[in-house]
C-alpha cells in the first residue's frame, strides 16, 4: 500500500517564493518584537485588551524604555508612580514577563539567563486585590 497517496500531507510542499517572503517577514517582525518592548506592547495589546483600544502615548514608550533598562541590567530598582487607569499593570505585569519570556540569546551579545528568556521568575505586589 502506498501511504503517500493516502495521506499527502506527510510529505513537505515545495516552498514557493511567496511562502519564503512571509516567513521571512513573519521572522523579521519576531526580530523587531522580540527587541523593542514597545512596539510588543502595540502588537501584543489587541490579545491582552481585546476590549480596550490601544492608545500609543509617551507615557507607555517610557514605561517600555525603562524596562528594556531593567532587563538589560542597566537599571537595578524602578518605581513607576502614575495615576490609575494608564495601562502601568498592564504593561508592567503583563506585557514586560512575555516579552521576556520570548526572548532569546543573540550570537556574541552577553545573555543573563536572570533577566532574559523562560527561566525568569517573577513578583510582583499591588494595592489592590483586582490588580
Amino acid at each position: 500500500m502506498d501511504l503517500s497517496a493516502a495521506s499527502p500531507s506527510i510529505h513537505p510542499t515545495p516552498s514557493t517564493p511567496k511562502s519564503n517572503e512571509a516567513r521571512d517577514a513573519i521572522e523579521v517582525d519576531r526580530i523587531y518584537l522580540r527587541n523593542n518592548l514597545r512596539l510588543y506592547i502595540r502588537e501584543a495589546w489587541h490579545v491582552v485588551e481585546p476590549s480596550t483600544v490601544y492608545l500609543e502615548n509617551w507615557h507607555i514608550d517610557l514605561i517600555a524604555e525603562y524596562l528594556e533598562a531593567v532587563t538589560a541590567g542597566q537599571i537595578k530598582r524602578l518605581l513607576i508612580n502614575m495615576p490609575p487607569r494608564y495601562a502601568k499593570s498592564t504593561c508592567v505585569s503583563i506585557m514586560w514577563p512575555t516579552w521576556v519570556w520570548t526572548r532569546e540569546g543573540f550570537p556574541g551579545k552577553p545573555h543573563n539567563p536572570a533577566l532574559e528568556g523562560p527561566g525568569t521568575k517573577w513578583v510582583f505586589a499591588s494595592y489592590a486585590d483586582e490588580l
